[in-house]
């Protein structure tokens, strides 16, 4: 989805790549859990609870919401 910290390892590259084709949801799942062990061992990131985005937009647009991911929804935006 994005990768803005340049995290570079190549055994997640590998069971990303080879999660993409297994079909065995178990095996998939499995190979995932153990991407997500060696990312948090690595912490690319360090993980906070205030955002430090911020969005200029008329003042009539309202539901604006950070996400960690840093990607706006914008379809969760209304305008009065």
């Amino acid at each position: 989805m994005s990768n803005r910290a340049a995290y570079s390892n190549a055994r997640v590259d590998e069971l990303i790549d080879m999660a993409r084709e297994e079909l065995d949801a178990k095996k998939r799942l499995a190979m995932m859990d153990e991407a997500q062990m060696l990312w948090v061992q690595d912490a690319p990131w360090i993980l906070t609870t205030y955002p430090a985005t911020f969005e200029a937009m008329a003042p009539n647009i309202s539901g604006w919401v950070h996400y960690p991911d840093e990607h706006e929804r914008w379809k969760e935006l209304t305008g009065n």
